[in-house]
């Protein structure tokens, strides 16, 4: 009995010596910030990019899409819909969500170009 509680001290020991001598974790390893739309019910990101560039959608009302790059908002409202929910954007910076004009359509901005992408069919 007194073995296993040795052994069972020596192990914390050495964990907490581990612990405790081993090097900090660097401060640029992870970065923290806070994603809230200015004025904004309640701010979603959905996805980000590798150069920084997040989107996602806010609640108004009515919802929008944003684009956050390099620290400006930018809204992202297709034309004639009620609401608009950016999904997703790639490395080129090319934008994808879906948005609702009395039916659920997904769109691609590309640049300042918006396309519509219904599902065949639908």
């Amino acid at each position: 009995m007194r073995l296993r509680w040795m052994t069972g001290f020596l192990v914390v020991c050495v964990v907490g010596w581990a612990f405790f001598n081993s090097p900090p974790m660097s401060a640029n390893s992870s970065t923290f910030w806070t994603i809230d739309f200015p004025g904004a019910e309640f701010t979603l990101p959905t996805s980000i990019n590798p150069a920084g560039a997040v989107v996602g959608f806010y609640q108004g009302p009515p919802r929008h899409g944003f684009l956050l790059k390099d620290g400006t908002w930018h809204t992202i409202d297709v034309t004639g819909a009620g609401w608009s929910q950016a999904a997703g954007i790639n490395p080129q910076g090319d934008i994808v969500g879906r948005y609702r004009d009395g039916v659920w359509r997904g769109f691609l901005q590309s640049g300042e170009t918006f396309s519509t992408l219904d599902f065949p069919g639908s």
